[in-house]
């Protein structure tokens, strides 16, 4: 799976176990594993902005 691939090498430092990915009627939900989500999160929510852009451009996700 290509989001896989993508979160695993944007989120090595964060310690990133995997994902769950719903399709729900007004998008798809991600629920990220990892054993540092500050890191995946940032500083007041930026890098987790970041992170929900590039799967929204790149894989076509809505939020």
């Amino acid at each position: 799976m290509q989001i896989n691939e993508y979160l695993r090498s944007e989120l090595v430092r964060a310690g990133f176990a995997g994902i769950d990915l719903q399709r729900t009627p007004l998008g798809v939900r991600i629920t990220l594993k990892t054993s540092r989500p500050g890191l995946v999160i940032g500083k007041g929510g930026k890098r987790i902005q970041e992170i929900t852009e590039v799967l929204q451009d790149r894989f076509g996700l809505e939020n």
